[in-house]
């Protein structure tokens, strides 16, 4: 039995992200919306006339610094698990 759990734990963690990164490069991953949330786009891009490509653009401008919670989240969970239960 390994001493230091936290290590492979970050371990499998890093490699389990490298094998995700690595499928992301062959086959790019494919977002579907709710047929509700796309009525909803389209409803605003019609009323503001604004292109679903800008609208994209901000959208994914507004989700910057969001990462850092899902990190931090990441890392409570590898430092303990039963935090999460």
């Amino acid at each position: 039995m390994n001493p230091d759990p936290p290590d492979d734990l970050e371990e499998i963690f890093r490699a389990t992200l490298n094998q995700l990164h690595a499928e992301a490069l062959v086959t790019p991953t494919v977002l579907t919306l709710p047929p509700e949330v796309i009525a909803s786009i389209t409803s605003y891009q019609k009323t503001h006339r604004i292109p679903r490509e800008h609208l994209l653009d901000l959208a994914l401008k507004a989700q910057k610094g969001r990462m850092e919670s899902l990190v931090q989240a990441c890392d409570c969970l590898m430092k303990g698990p039963d935090s999460f239960a």
